[in-house]
């Protein structure tokens, strides 16, 4: 978590990231696009196969966009010396695959899903390892405690309705636990780009 302001933001960086926020907040606010966009499984078996992956990009209602959107927010802050905006492509798009895909095969009850929070464990999980090295304390306390979560979510008696009047609807659970997985192969993917993109973070903030 080095580069929050060092080095200086690049046009590109700043446009990426504002355009990211500004995107998943665009296609929450529009009723419309989110019925069009949402993951429905009787849809996809029909064929809307796209659903797998855009339902990671709608929301349930403005509560549960508000929550999602700060929490992408503040990754894009926090993991800014870890993914350079390719990666963070990189990474967003193999989260949105893994949730969508696990929710195909394994979970078959359930008939729809909304949300990016999926993707966020996916973003978060890869950013605390791929930069666990250079502060292994902060991350090895958010990793345990994220992990204790997850742990905590796939109990029987956990309940997924708790913040149904914030995010209108059932926690995902499951979904959550997917993309966490999924910064595994992420990590792979990203290694070496990211270390090289961490390695010239910390020197520009040795330098000033």
């Amino acid at each position: 978590m080095f580069g929050l302001m060092t080095p200086p933001w690049t046009r590109a960086e700043a446009v990426f990231s504002a355009s990211f926020v500004l995107l998943v907040l665009a296609l929450g606010l529009e009723p419309a696009v989110r019925e069009a966009l949402r993951y429905d499984r009787e849809l996809i078996a029909a064929g809307e196969a796209w659903r797998i992956v855009t339902g990671n990009f709608v929301h349930l209602g403005v509560g549960h966009l508000v929550l999602d959107v700060l929490g992408l927010a503040l990754l894009l802050l926090f993991f800014r010396d870890v993914f350079s905006p390719r990666l963070w492509l990189l990474a967003t798009l193999a989260g949105a695959l893994a949730v969508g895909a696990g929710l195909w095969f394994l979970n078959p009850g359930l008939p729809g899903y909304l949300g990016i929070s999926g993707v966020l464990h996916t973003l978060l999980f890869a950013g605390l390892l791929l930069s666990f090295r250079h502060s292994p304390l902060i991350n090895g306390v958010v990793f345990a405690a994220m992990s204790a979560r997850l742990w905590s979510e796939q109990q029987p008696d956990y309940d997924v309705l708790q913040m149904q009047d914030v995010i209108g609807g059932a926690i995902a659970v499951d979904a959550h636990l997917y993309g966490a997985l999924a910064s595994l192969p992420v990590v792979a993917l990203c290694w070496r780009a990211s270390q090289a993109r961490q390695a010239r973070f910390r020197a520009a903030d040795s330098a000033r």
